[in-house]
């Protein structure tokens, strides 16, 4: 492959990341670990930029130096490591992994990285990862596998990581991101393997450019499923979540003894509650009964199948699936007690929780009626 058509494709690469990162920055809400996710396409659109110059300059395209080869070089070399920590630092900060909270963790995954700048910085003296001889002429050096072991086992730790939680992930919008974050590996790995036997066609831009698109895409369709106040899923995945129980409904996966059920639950008095109090305030009210409400319902979970979301902006939607008749009728009386109790937050405003709920007849497809049966019964 000519030298041009080398750089254009790591160039269009560098254009498209660049535009992920535009969007990212521009975004009204924040993301969950998208200041790490910027810094990683930073890094990768770096990573690029220092192989299309490098290709362009081994070419004769540009007139280079032997000086200029080297900093291309170490940069190069330098930046793939810090590119893929970043990638491991992202997946677990984005799954909330022990890993991300835990400092001493951090510093010793960080040691490669640092080992291989340090290693590329001095190859011009000690030709470790790479030289370039008195021709101009490129050569990999005695240690060059240091770089391939340090990058593929960063994206491999964090394809590990992420489809561990995946497998044990009951949220199924989540299971779907941390499998797409996995699937990083197999095309960065691939990629970088078919480079290193195919030096002379950009496999490596192409390899880690497709996963971080499909990961792109992945966390807009979270985000558009997604409460940005709470946290929680919001109406959209309301939909997209009763299609598919009705889905597994009807392929017979849930055994025939199981019964669905729609909690919909209120806060009450809401619009004298913004008027007489500022967006913060309220905000963090709603924020307080959200998280009573999830750590009620993880309390559950042991029993039942619950899944739950921000419906409107004072009203909240659970699911639930059970062999217990007398499950959901409890668990409506538990969350109306426990909510209702005041605490530092709530104790500031003047609210009461209605809490209604209906059987849900699968045969019936239309999620809006089973919501209406619901708001009939709240009490």
């Amino acid at each position: 492959m000519s030298a041009g058509i080398y750089a254009e494709i790591n160039l269009l690469c560098v254009c498209i990341l660049f535009i992920f990162m535009y969007k990212l920055q521009t975004n009204p809400y924040q993301k969950k670990g998208q200041d790490v996710f910027i810094f990683n396409l930073l890094s990768q659109m770096i990573f690029f930029i220092s192989d299309c110059l490098w290709s362009l300059s081994d070419g004769g395209t540009i007139p280079s130096n032997i000086v200029f080869n080297y900093t291309v070089n170490i940069v190069y070399f330098s930046i793939s490591g810090i590119a893929a920590y970043s990638w491991l630092l992202y997946c677990a900060k984005l799954q909330d992994s022990k890993i991300y909270h835990n400092r001493t963790i951090l510093g010793l995954l960080m040691i490669p990285a640092i080992v291989l700048t340090i290693m590329s910085i001095n190859s011009p003296l000690r030709k470790w990862i790479f030289y370039i001889d008195d021709l101009g002429k490129y050569h990999r050096g005695d240690f060059y596998i240091v770089q391939l072991i340090v990058v593929n086992g960063y994206i491999l730790m964090a394809s590990l990581l992420s489809w561990k939680n995946a497998f044990s992930q009951e949220d199924r919008l989540k299971k779907s991101l941390y499998n797409t974050l996995g699937n990083y590996a197999i095309f960065a790995i691939l990629a970088i393997s078919l480079q290193l036997f195919l030096p002379g066609y950009p496999f490596a831009a192409i390899g880690v450019t497709i996963p971080l698109f499909l990961a792109f895409l992945k966390l807009d369709e979270c985000q558009a499923m997604t409460d940005q106040l709470t946290g929680l899923h919001n109406d959209t995945w309301l939909h997209v979540y009763f299609e598919n129980c009705q889905k597994h409904y009807h392929e017979g996966t849930y055994s025939p003894s199981t019964r669905y059920y729609l909690i919909l639950v209120r806060i009450d008095n809401f619009s004298e509650i913004t008027k007489n109090n500022g967006s913060k305030a309220v905000n963090s009210f709603v924020l307080a009964i959200s998280n009573k409400l999830s750590a009620l319902l993880l309390t559950f979970r042991k029993h039942s199948t619950i899944s739950h979301l921000r419906y409107s902006e004072n009203e909240f939607a659970i699911f639930v699936s059970t062999e217990n008749d007398s499950f959901t009728g409890e668990l409506v009386s538990k969350i109306k007690n426990e909510l209702s109790n005041k605490d530092n937050v709530t104790q500031h405003f003047d609210f009461s929780i209605s809490a209604g709920y209906t059987e849900i007849d699968m045969e019936v497809p239309v999620i809006r009626k089973h919501l209406n049966n619901a708001k009939n019964n709240l009490a």
